[in-house]
């Protein structure tokens, strides 16, 4: 009877580490992927021999707590800075100057600029090579790339 509990727990975590995956799949909660990360280290515990429920609820709490902590605010403001590149109309940026960050040499496909506080990827519209430091004018924008003269 004991094993047949032991081994439910262990297709419990299973089952909620796909089913919060799935969730943040489809909804990009971050909350459920934590809750999956930590349903799958508590799995993989379950695994290393780690039967007993205290210590599974103590790894399942610790491990997305950690997790939610220390990774969910890095993400989100990743996924705010991208979405923030994205929405400034190309209107918007044209004829504006910024500063290169990263020398910007077309044939290595590299270079970033800063414009009001947000960094951008960017590239030379004539190819010659723009040092870190050159004040440059922004001509357009071909989706994420800034085109720069």
């Amino acid at each position: 009877m004991f094993t047949i509990l032991i081994a439910k727990l262990a297709i419990l975590w299973l089952a909620l580490t796909i089913v919060a995956f799935a969730v943040h799949i489809f909804t990009r909660d971050y909350i459920s992927l934590s809750a999956g990360i930590g349903a799958g280290v508590t799995f993989a515990a379950f695994l290393m021999g780690y039967n007993s429920l205290l210590t599974q609820a103590l790894v399942f709490a610790i491990t997305t707590l950690v997790f939610a902590v220390s990774f969910i605010p890095a993400m989100i403001q990743k996924s705010n800075e991208k979405r923030m590149k994205e929405q400034v109309p190309t209107f918007e940026l044209r004829g504006r100057t910024a500063q290169v960050t990263q020398a910007i040499d077309n044939m290595q496909a590299q270079g970033t600029v800063t414009l009001d506080g947000q960094t951008y990827t960017a590239r030379a519209s004539d190819g010659n090579l723009k040092p870190a430091g050159t004040t440059v004018t922004i001509l357009d924008r071909d989706h994420h790339i800034l085109i720069v003269r």
